[in-house]
């Protein structure tokens, strides 16, 4: 029993390990969506900035 739960105990501080990298990459391609939006409006407001002076 001991031996099971030593098991079973790597495999959940395993897991917990994998949860927190992808919670840091979904945190990351947050901020990549985030910054690539604000571009993008950048780009817009420069763009119609050109067409109507």
């Amino acid at each position: 029993m001991n031996r099971k739960n030593a098991e079973l105990i790597a495999v959940q501080k395993a897991a917990e390990m994998k949860q927190c990298e992808l919670r840091q990459a979904i945190d990351k391609l947050e901020n990549q969506l985030s910054d690539t939006v604000n571009n993008a409006d950048q780009i817009k407001r420069s763009s119609e900035e050109k067409v109507n002076p």
